[in-house]
């Protein structure tokens, strides 16, 4: 089942100059900025790479988390490998202040808040799932959804158990002190490794609730 946390709305983004590259540190910020160019364009991870590079964007692509992407821009900066300043496409709910990190470290960065995360409570089938004592397998991939999960989890009084598959160190910690049975943070903050996961964690269920 899927079950949406968060409603995604666009607003408007300044013109951006000829020279100036771009941050994207989700897909929505590409949804935001949809007229790529051949703009250069640093981005947080593969799915995030492939909705820029479809959009018409030149990437960089790093290791799937705010700190590698601060990362990569830093050594790309030593390096001498880009021009002009950056712009930080996001949402207005982001972690990790990026844009003022890397002024601080000498690379200008401006930043667009491009579009908001409206918080969404759980349809009255989620709900009732979560209300039964069925077993449940949730894979949360973004620290703003696991937080919004717990806090809705806390609102109905989740009685489900509840196996976790975080997608990084940061998606587990949102989740506060919301009881789990089990929660995995994936060794990379990769889609194919939340599958892996997700295939894993339900094996075991299933050998579980065999024995029972």
């Amino acid at each position: 089942m899927i079950a949406p946390l968060m409603r995604i709305e666009r607003l408007p983004v300044p013109e951006l100059s000829g020279d100036q590259a771009v941050i994207f540190t989700s897909r929505n910020g590409v949804w935001a900025l949809p007229d790529g160019a051949g703009r250069l364009a640093y981005v947080v991870g593969a799915a995030t790479d492939a909705a820029a590079q479809k959009a018409g964007y030149i990437t960089r692509v790093a290791d799937g988390d705010a700190e590698a992407l601060f990362r990569r821009i830093m050594a790309d900066h030593a390096a001498g490998t880009f021009q002009g300043g950056l712009h930080h496409i996001r949402g207005r709910h982001a972690r990790g202040n990026l844009a003022a990190r890397l002024t601080d470290a000498g690379v200008p960065t401006e930043e667009t808040v491009a579009y908001e995360q409206v918080a969404q409570h759980f349809d009255s089938e989620i709900e009732k799932r979560l209300q039964s004592h069925e077993n449940l397998m949730v894979a949360l991939f973004s620290p703003r959804s696991a937080s919004l999960f717990a806090a809705e989890c806390q609102r109905i009084e989740v009685r489900a158990p509840l196996t976790v598959a975080a997608f990084s160190p940061a998606v587990a910690e949102a989740l506060g002190p919301l009881p789990v049975v089990q929660c995995d943070v994936l060794p990379k903050p990769e889609t194919s490794l939340m599958i892996d996961t997700l295939s894993r964690q339900l094996r075991n269920l299933r050998r579980l609730e065999g024995e029972i």
